[in-house]
């Protein structure tokens, strides 16, 4: 997005060159007016997954991609996938949040379409291991895409804006080691959460179904998207890795879960 780069030149700029200094190119600079109204349009198309079942209640985050389709990872609706709860226990609520007056929002929620399930990949049992005995395979992305009851990415929010939702089809960019990343989520079932790391992404695997980062997240931010600086989503949260030689969280790379819808002929229900 271009609005969100740095001005031409401003980086190469000698002024105060003895007295400032760019530290982290890769942080650049941002224009807060636009940044801001791109990170409220995407805190508006997060939403906390709520899962009630007999056994209690679990939950994760998720968003939406399409007018009615969320992203959001497999491990957490993967009782539901695999039939031992009912697709009826899940909600997912939007705008659950603090407003800026402290008061509470408790949001929108919306269930699952009759059709709810689109397409979906379990994760890996590498991601259990303390020690990881090789690579996820090729398949093992750990995502869920569900059709919601409603279309909340065509509502109208307050203020008139269309709520919209979070183009997976765009080119995103390269997972570079450094590149800084935020996090918006629903951390332990709460209202939503920012989470921002400067030191960004620290490691991709051999086979980029993984990269790792230090953003803070608890049990709950599973599904979250994960985003550069300039708000292009890079990655879905999934889960805080086992291995104890790095303890890091860690997303899978966007690029390869929609490489894998389009393979799986799932191209036409993902909107640009």
């Amino acid at each position: 997005v271009q609005e969100l780069l740095p001005q031409a030149g401003i980086l190469g700029d000698g002024v105060g060159a003895d007295l400032e200094r760019v530290v982290r190119i890769a942080d650049a600079f941002q224009n807060p007016v636009v940044f801001a109204t791109r990170l409220l349009e995407i805190a508006g198309r997060v939403c906390w997954v709520e899962i009630l079942a007999g056994s209690g209640r679990s939950s994760g985050t998720g968003f939406l991609v399409g007018p009615d389709l969320v992203l959001t990872n497999h491990h957490v609706l993967a009782d539901v996938i695999d039939g031992r709860t009912p697709p009826t226990a899940v909600h997912c609520v939007f705008d659950y949040h603090i407003r800026a007056d402290g008061t509470p929002d408790r949001g929108v929620a919306l269930g699952l379409a009759d059709d709810w399930l689109v397409a979906a990949r379990p994760p890996s049992a590498v991601d259990e291991q303390p020690v990881p005995d090789g690579e996820p395979a090729p398949d093992e992305l750990d995502y869920a895409l569900v059709r919601l009851t409603g279309r909340p990415g065509d509502a109208n929010l307050p203020g008139g804006r269309t709520r919209g939702w979070v183009d997976v089809t765009a080119a995103p960019p390269a997972v570079t080691e450094g590149t800084p990343l935020l996090i918006v989520q629903h951390p332990d079932g709460h209202p939503q959460k920012l989470a921002i790391d400067t030191d960004g992404v620290l490691g991709v695997n051999t086979n980029a179904t993984r990269f790792r980062y230090g953003v803070n997240t608890l049990d709950g931010s599973s599904g979250s998207p994960c985003l550069t600086f300039d708000l292009a989503l890079l990655g879905l949260h999934h889960s805080g890795t086992k291995d104890r030689r790095v303890g890091r969280n860690e997303s899978v790379p966007i690029a390869a879960i929609v490489a894998d819808l389009r393979a799986r002929g799932h191209s036409s229900v993902l909107p640009g």
